[in-house]
C-alpha cells in the first residue's frame, strides 16, 4: 500500500517550531531567556487587546445599523 504525501503535517510542523525556538533560546541566559518570554506574552496581550477593541467596534456599529442587525452577536 502506498503512503499519500499529506498536504499539512501539524506534527512536522510543531517539531519544526520547536527546533527554530530551541535555536533562538539555546545560547541565552535565564534572566535573557525570562525576558524573551515576557516580551513576547507582553505582545500577545496588545494584540489580543486590539482584538476585542476592534469587536467592540464592530458590534457596536452592528447595533447602531437598526433592529434588523441587532441579532447578530459579534464573537
Amino acid at each position: 500500500m502506498e503512503k499519500k504525501k499529506k498536504k499539512f503535517d501539524c506534527v512536522e510542523m510543531k517539531h519544526k517550531g520547536a527546533e527554530k525556538l530551541h535555536k533562538v533560546i539555546s545560547g541565552m541566559t535565564l534572566d535573557e531567556e525570562l525576558s524573551f518570554w515576557k516580551q513576547g506574552t507582553d505582545e500577545l496581550k496588545l494584540r489580543q487587546n486590539e482584538i476585542r477593541r476592534s469587536r467592540r467596534v464592530v458590534q457596536k456599529v452592528l447595533d447602531d445599523c437598526g433592529p434588523e442587525y441587532q441579532a447578530i452577536q459579534f464573537p
